[in-house]
């Protein structure tokens, strides 16, 4: 997405690295926004097959945090619950 333009990339993570404009760790940055800054999305309609899957993969993660304590840490070869 950015892979090639590290001016772009490095003006973007600041952006939203911004704590008094992004507070919150689970602050929505919905598709508009996201294009507002460059970024090149694909918009999903809730009935994609693969929006749903994010979805039910969401719901999922959620369910399995049992309280406020916990985290969740994702990488590319797993998932580590912690808490």
């Amino acid at each position: 997405m950015l892979r090639n333009d590290h001016s772009k990339a490095e003006k973007v993570a600041k952006t939203f690295n911004d704590n008094k404009r992004f507070l919150p760790h689970g602050a929505v940055i919905d598709a508009d926004m996201a294009k507002s800054f460059g970024l090149n999305i694909k918009y999903l309609e809730a009935d994609d097959n693969l929006w749903q899957a994010y979805w039910r993969l969401y719901c999922a993660m959620r369910l399995g945090l049992q309280n406020t304590s916990q985290r969740l840490y994702e990488g590319q070869a797993a998932s580590l619950l912690l808490g």
